[in-house]
């Protein structure tokens, strides 16, 4: 419930009310972090992002897996989004413009209610997922994140994860930047005792690491925070295309503003910024100790099999293995090289 630094320790008071010391304290403790308090006294409520989520897994083996493991359906003030995590299971996230607090509908109603109410017209797939989905396993919140903050430690305390930067899901990389900020974190601490010093001096340098990992980290974090916030609010915004209808007498469909802008950044954004955007989320800057890697066994990863489920074995699994569509820039490949092959 609290925490200070008294000398060359970290003091944190329990519930319960026991005391605990140590060198340094992490406070991965989410986006209602106690430990930020350190930093942010005046403790900033988290924004409302404009969406509550419903979550939920379904167990089946869409047709075209093997070609798209993620997809997303984009309506207005609402969208879907599905991933592909293995094992036979689609894990999907249906977006809606519903206030905060304002979902009402019990949990066992749920599903019927996304089938009946929100997504009754929509396209095959989403209600195939839908139709797949147990009641047990589907889940709403609402979203909220915050606008990135530059300090993450002070002293011997610092955050990590959610608690440093809580950001939108909309591009899929919260855990990933909490993954990496553990990772980083680690590599400033191991760098204290690099020449092995057997007097306690590493401990005493606990606070430089610190501000060193707030460093190499809060930029990297910001940018992807605010990426998701962009991409949360282009789809809150979206409406369908500017378009023709062909049949006689052809006329113009989707005219308003919105669609005309969707229109015309259209080419832009698939080919240039989306693309550009993914190589910054998935290329880390850092080192990568290969240690760190578990290494999996003989036939660990061998030939993929079909997902052991009713569904998919009724339609005999994947047909084929995907192929990914590109590949990230390698450190071997002339970024003028990797341009020419997609574009």
């Amino acid at each position: 419930v609290g925490c200070e630094q008294v000398g060359e320790k970290v003091r944190v008071t329990l519930s319960t009310g026991a005391t605990v010391e140590g060198d340094l304290l992490v406070g991965s403790d989410g986006i209602k972090s106690r430990v930020r308090d350190v930093f942010d006294p005046t403790r900033r409520e988290p924004v409302w992002s404009g969406y509550t989520c419903v979550a939920g897994m379904a167990y089946c083996v869409p047709d075209d897996i093997a070609d798209v493991g993620y997809k997303v359906w984009v309506g207005s003030r609402k969208y879907f989004v599905s991933v592909d995590v293995g094992g036979g299971r689609i894990q999907w996230y249906a977006f809606m413009n519903i206030p905060p607090g304002a979902f009402t509908i019990d949990k066992a109603d749920t599903l019927e209610w996304l089938k009946s109410e929100q997504f009754g017209d929509w396209a095959e797939p989403v209600k195939f997922l839908l139709d797949n989905s147990p009641m047990d396993e589907v889940e709403q919140r609402d979203l909220y994140d915050r606008a990135p903050d530059l300090q993450w430690s002070k002293g011997r305390i610092c955050l990590l994860g959610d608690a440093a930067h809580p950001m939108m899901p909309n591009l899929g990389q919260g855990g990933g930047m909490a993954i990496e900020d553990a990772l980083v974190l680690g590599q400033e601490i191991t760098k204290l005792n690099e020449d092995r010093d057997p007097n306690g001096i590493p401990r005493k340098r606990l606070p430089l690491a610190l501000q060193k990992y707030n460093q190499n980290r809060v930029l990297r974090a910001a940018a992807v925070q605010g990426l998701s916030r962009v991409s949360s609010a282009f789809l809150f915004q979206y409406q369908p295309p500017l378009d023709i209808d062909w049949s006689f007498p052809p006329k113009l469909r989707n005219t308003g503003p919105r669609s005309f802008i969707t229109r015309a950044c259209q080419g832009f954004l698939q080919n240039v910024a989306f693309p550009l955007q993914f190589e910054f989320l998935f290329s880390f800057p850092g080192e990568i100790n290969p240690e760190v890697f578990a290494e999996g066994l003989a036939g660990d990863f061998g030939t993929p099999q079909a997902a052991e489920t009713q569904p998919s074995r009724a339609r005999g699994g994947p047909s084929k293995i995907g192929a990914p569509e590109r590949e990230l820039i390698a450190g071997d490949t002339p970024l003028r090289d990797w341009f020419r092959r997609y574009w």
